[in-house]
């Protein structure tokens, strides 16, 4: 299970998305004053923001453990890769909402996480298409 590099991308996910869920996107200042966030918009979708990554972490974890039904395992990837490439536009929203409330704000590295975890998502699902095919063949020179 753990030996297979698939299995190592989909944990690495797993990490990354579970650390963009307890790490601030940015870092919001007004007249180079550190500031609280209380706008009620920004909170809901920052609170989306993190319920997708939980989510997104969680269902990389568990599709780790599908090893034996590798096309399930396609499948849950796929949903995930869904999920992530859907958290960019999600972020941009939430952005948009704190350059529109005149805030100032720095954005941090988990911002790239994304991105990176897409990358891993992939690499993950072409390598587990490539068992699945060396399964199919070893099965029919049976």
């Amino acid at each position: 299970m753990i030996q297979r590099i698939q299995s190592l991308y989909l944990l690495v996910v797993s990490v990354l998305f579970a650390v963009l869920a307890f790490t601030p996107l940015a870092d919001f200042s007004v007249a180079g004053k550190d500031v609280v966030i209380t706008d009620g918009r920004l909170l809901t979708c920052y609170y989306l923001l993190i319920s997708f990554a939980i989510v997104i972490a969680a269902l990389a974890f568990v599709s780790v453990f599908f090893y034996k039904k590798r096309m399930l395992q396609v499948k849950l990837t796929i949903l995930n890769l869904v999920l992530i490439l859907a958290t960019y536009p999600l972020m941009a929203v939430y952005l948009f909402i704190a350059h529109s409330s005149d805030l100032d704000f720095h954005l941090n590295l988990v911002v790239l996480f994304p991105l990176i975890s897409a990358i891993l998502s992939y690499l993950a699902i072409r390598a587990i298409k490539k068992d699945e095919e060396l399964v199919r063949s070893v099965n029919r020179i049976r």
